[in-house]
């Protein structure tokens, strides 16, 4: 009986969801940009593109954002909700709020828009480095100047890697701002997935996050997050005396198609990794942090070094 109710439940809410969006599909842009900008972001149409401007993460920071992108839709949309419209608390910024850390340094690796690096300031953050290498970067500088917030973020303009060199930008066509950076497009396997990618690509800079931290002379880093499309373990594997020594919280995408994707097992190095120099692994849900150990692993991880913080399980 239990299980029929669930199924009859899910079918009646999916059935909900598709009367929904067709409505908005089927509605004028002004419709959905009055919707979008009262945090509905999860009814409003997929099929159009607009712009609105929205606050993220129920804070009083505003971006302006895009209707087809799914990271401007999560920030800006007023209900923590997954697919089936159950509540939902597992966003990994809120995550970052509740370890209530003072006065600390980040620096966010991929950071798109800027959602991050916006709502971690309010979450405390006294100095953020926000690292983005595609085209995003104009609307990133727009978000952060939009905010009055040029001196607490500073952003850069180029990818991260193992490597000094250069690197290819190819943005996915279906989800606005995301993309992967690749040495040749040949070195991912998209059949894997449903993503679309834009034959177009931009050449990008990279260069190595040791790099970086010794030309902008950062002597604190509280928090490294690392959204790279698979390439998160190289950048790890770069920086071994700042895990060792400085021991940083991370906050990684730890997703399991990206091994599917680039070909090899880009995720069981990460959590080996930091193991091995004494950090635990948790994912945030239910408003809370909970513990794993690998294989059963989330979409992001929290590695968190073991006894340097207290968490709230």
């Amino acid at each position: 009986m239990i299980s029929n109710y669930k199924t009859s439940k899910n079918f009646t809410l999916r059935g909900l969801r598709k009367i929904i969006r067709t409505f908005f599909d089927l509605s004028p842009i002004f419709i959905n940009q009055f919707f979008a900008k009262q945090g509905y972001t999860y009814l409003i149409s997929r099929n159009k593109s607009f712009y609105f401007k929205s606050s993220i993460y129920g804070t009083n920071l505003k971006i302006i954002a895009h209707s087809l992108s799914n990271i401007d839709r999560v920030a800006t949309s007023n209900k923590k909700i997954n697919d089936d419209f159950v509540y939902s608390y597992s966003d990994p910024i809120y995550g970052i709020f509740s370890l209530n850390l003072k006065n600390w340094v980040m620096i966010d690796i991929g950071a798109n828009v800027g959602t991050y690096s916006l709502a971690c300031t309010a979450a405390g953050a006294k100095k953020i480095y926000s690292i983005e290498p595609g085209n995003t970067f104009e609307k990133l500088n727009n978000n952060v100047k939009l905010n009055n917030l040029e001196k607490i973020i500073s952003t850069f303009n180029f990818g991260i890697a193992n490597f000094e060199g250069n690197m290819r930008w190819y943005e996915e066509l279906s989800n606005v701002g995301n993309a992967h950076l690749v040495k040749d497009i040949t070195d991912i396997d998209l059949s894997k997935t449903n993503t679309l990618l834009n034959k177009k690509f931009m050449e990008v800079k990279v260069k190595k996050l040791t790099s970086f931290i010794k030309e902008n002379n950062i002597n604190k880093i509280d928090l490294i997050k690392i959204d790279v499309e698979g390439m998160e373990n190289e950048i790890l594997e770069s920086i071994e005396e700042i895990i060792k020594f400085q021991k940083p919280i991370f906050l990684i995408e730890t997703h399991r198609i990206m091994s599917d994707i680039v070909g090899y097992d880009c995720i069981t190095p990460i959590f080996n990794r930091m193991y091995n120099h004494n950090y635990e692994s948790y994912h945030f849900n239910g408003n809370k942090f909970e513990k794993f150990i690998y294989p059963n692993f989330p979409m992001d991880t929290f590695f968190i070094p073991n006894n340097k913080y207290v968490i709230n399980k």
